[in-house]
Parts: structure tokens; C-alpha cells; sequence
């Protein structure tokens, strides 16, 4: 069938349904392959949920990391 002719609604938005789709965290801290494994799997855990505001998930990201690795180097040394 030829969408056209049967008067697909091309570019008409739902209010019900989010037009993005959330991306998990998760995908993003596994993607940081230059972190060790100890710093990035504390992230997923605490950041690895959907992110549904990009720049809440930034502040969260800039706020946890330097309290993981400084966790991690404290726990290293023991």
C-alpha cells in the first residue's frame, strides 16, 4: 500500500506518546570504555536509569564521578 493514498498522517504528533525515545544511562557509562571497571559499574548504579532530561543526567554525571573515583582511589590504597 502507498501511504499517500490511504492518508497516512505523516508528521502528526501524539500528545499521549513522548516524541523521543528515553535512552538508558546505563548505555552511556558502558560506553566509557577509558574508565576502570570498579568506577563505571558504581555509575551504572547510580546513573544507569532512563534519562529523561539530558541536562539533569549531565549535572547527576558531573556531580557523581568525581565522588566515585575519589571512592575508588580511597578504597585502592586500602
Amino acid at each position: 500500500m502507498n501511504p499517500i493514498l490511504v492518508g497516512w498522517n505523516w508528521g502528526k504528533l501524539d500528545p499521549e506518546n513522548p516524541a523521543f525515545a528515553a535512552i538508558e544511562g546505563r548505555l552511556l557509562v558502558e560506553a566509557m570504555r577509558n574508565i576502570p571497571d570498579p568506577i563505571r559499574q558504581r555509575l551504572e548504579i547510580i546513573i544507569g536509569g532512563p534519562i529523561l532530561n539530558p541536562q539533569d543526567w549531565k549535572r547527576k554525571l558531573t556531580d557523581y564521578l568525581p565522588r566515585v573515583i575519589a571512592i575508588y582511589y580511597v578504597k585502592a590504597r586500602i
